[in-house]
């Protein structure tokens, strides 16, 4: 009875040892927000700014699990408390992601504003990323922004005696049908 009762205990002590165990940082758990670090240069510097906003789709297999959900940038990575992981850490997922964030949805046009001196050349920015085969972790999961519009930046050297005080530009076409399963953007 004694070794009975021995064992007993050393299988109690196994299974505690066993489920006190922590997490390392990139196991998954389900429940946790989705995290997304962006690796990009923007347009008005080297990185997102606090505050910036994304939106977000996540699909599992042929179901959409998020879709354009917003994401706010907190000076390390795109999160919101509302969007967290799904329950089968073992299902892989796609991350599709844009910016500007639009609450009416991922925009099939874009437009760059034609006047720009008011908002500045920030406006005129999208940027879109996707990343496949991710699962659910607590670490936040690195997604590479591209541009998928130019920027045309204009230099003036006026040799003249009067002040230059605006300008346009003609022949340009600022409006763009937007493919995000190409990632692309054509006039």
């Amino acid at each position: 009875m004694k070794t009975m009762k021995r064992r007993v205990k050393i299988a109690g002590l196994v299974v505690l040892l066993t489920s006190c165990r922590s997490h390392t940082p990139d196991t998954p758990i389900s429940g946790s927000p989705i995290r997304i670090q962006p690796l990009v240069t923007r347009v008005t510097g080297t990185y997102f700014d606090s505050d910036d906003r994304i939106g977000l789709t996540v699909t599992t297999g042929t179901e959409t699990y998020a879709d354009n959900r917003e994401l706010t940038y907190d000076g390390e990575s795109f999160s919101s408390t509302e969007l967290l992981w799904y329950n089968d850490t073992t299902q892989p997922c796609t991350l599709s992601a844009y910016y500007p964030y639009a609450p009416a949805g991922t925009p099939n046009l874009f437009t760059v504003p034609a006047d720009q001196s008011a908002a500045g050349y920030a406006a005129a920015d999208l940027l879109a990323s996707r990343r496949s085969n991710v699962l659910p972790s607590i670490t936040p999961t690195e997604m590479l922004f591209d541009h998928l519009m130019s920027k045309l930046r204009l230099e003036i050297d006026n040799r003249s005696d009067g002040e230059v005080t605006s300008v346009t530009l003609e022949g340009l076409l600022p409006t763009a049908r937007i493919d995000w399963e190409e990632l692309r953007a054509a006039a």
